[in-house]
């Protein structure tokens, strides 16, 4: 993931090579432990994913660069980043259009430990009526207070003001369960981590 997601190559390894064979899982942790590890805390981590497009190909040089060798170079290097901003203006689109979520591409697998949801701040989706009485799906933000019963997975939640309506209640009881962790499309129930801070 390192070498491949964030095109970290100083972190590269392989699993084996010719003069030494394969390498056990022994050697490969501990140099994801002795190198990789301190390398990630030692650098700043890229914000976008590598990307990889078909170049020019290297060619021998004979005689000097011309003019439109240099050119070719731009344009490609230009084409290049007009390839990524167009890709950050489609993720927004598709994330104003509703098509992807991208707090949801964010969280983890599973939800948190039990342990650990006293004071977490989450979201949870609610249905509500909107104009013209269509009903409505949306985030509502809130931090865990504490459980209130450990085999239906019922925690009570102080809801943020911010997001709610004049009327609403600012404390409530709520299950959190492992089907309705960070649905890929919002459905009532859903909720997730607050990632925003």
């Amino acid at each position: 993931m390192r070498v491949l997601g964030l095109g970290i190559d100083e972190a590269y390894h392989p699993w084996s090579e010719k003069s030494h064979g394969k390498y056990t899982s022994q050697e490969l942790l501990n140099h994801l432990v002795d190198a990789v590890i301190p390398l990630e805390k030692n650098m700043t981590l890229p914000e976008e994913a590598p990307t990889t497009v078909p170049e020019l190909p290297t060619l021998h040089k004979v005689g000097t660069f011309s003019h439109l060798a240099s050119e070719m170079v731009q344009e490609t290097k230009d084409e290049m980043e007009q390839f990524k901003i167009d890709g950050r203006g489609e993720l927004k689109r598709r994330g104003d259009d509703g098509e992807l979520d991208l707090w949801t591409e964010r969280q983890s697998t599973l939800p948190p430990d039990e342990k650990k949801m006293k004071g977490l701040e989450i979201e949870t989706s609610f249905e509500y009526p909107g104009e013209d009485g269509v009903k409505t799906l949306d985030w509502y933000r809130g931090t865990v207070e504490g459980i209130v019963n450990k085999e239906k997975k019922s925690y009570k939640i102080r809801w943020n003001k911010s997001t709610l309506a004049e009327n609403d209640v600012r404390v409530s009881v709520h299950k959190l369960t492992v089907y309705h962790w960070n649905p890929k499309q919002i459905r009532a129930g859903g909720w997730r981590e607050y990632l925003i801070t």
